[in-house]
């Protein structure tokens, strides 16, 4: 019995100890630090000279289908900020379940600015199901980023910093318990093609 309070202690320590370098070097990992624990990671680097939001959203789509694990990397001041991305291949995650984000609004019922992602992120994650377009559950929530096809990466950096320290917000009122799941996507930027021609 006292062995097994000595490795609870023990892993308990270890726990702690880990959370305290990461808060002492100041890193936040999204969705958490066990995706950055795994040997196939590739790391993007979003300031090329070239990268542009579709280059970045199909590099992620090469580094998975390699697969591996695409992260990159946003630095603010003494903080960083490391983020892999989910792939929503094959509709894994139910449309509801979804917040999209783009460079100024929230794509959710009849759009909202970003200034209103505080409350509208609160709303996403605590409404287990209760209203029908939003999740269904707080572990099933994420946020899908969605911006012009040539936008550059100080256009993405200043959206995902206000995303995640929003969501760092929402997750201090609500007791720590939330993951934040963030994917990328151009496909909603696109326009949809052109009617076609009336042959009458």
């Amino acid at each position: 019995m006292n062995k097994i309070i000595c490795l609870i202690i023990l892993v308990l320590m270890v726990a702690c100890k880990n959370k305290k370098q990461d808060r002492d070097n100041n890193v936040s990992f999204y969705p958490d630090k066990a995706y950055f624990e795994q040997k196939k990671l590739v790391k993007i680097d979003i300031k090329k000279q070239q990268m542009n939001f579709k280059n970045l959203v199909d590099s992620i789509d090469s580094i998975y289908e390699r697969d591996s694990i695409p992260f990159i990397e946003i630095k603010r001041k003494n903080e960083s900020k490391k983020i892999a991305p989910y792939r929503n291949d094959y509709g894994l995650f139910v449309e509801k379940n979804i917040l999209v984000i783009t460079e100024d609004s929230i794509l959710k019922d009849n759009n909202y600015s970003l200034k209103e992602l505080n409350s509208i992120l609160l709303r996403h994650y605590t409404n287990n199901g209760e209203l029908p377009y939003y999740s269904e559950h707080y572990k099933k929530a994420s946020i899908e980023i969605s911006l012009d096809t040539i936008s550059k990466s100080d256009v993405l950096i200043s959206t995902l910093n206000k995303v995640i320290d929003e969501f760092e917000v929402v997750n201090s009122a609500i007791n720590d318990s939330l993951t934040l799941r963030i994917g990328f996507s151009y496909s909603r930027q696109i326009p949809p093609p052109p009617p076609p021609p009336d042959n009458n």
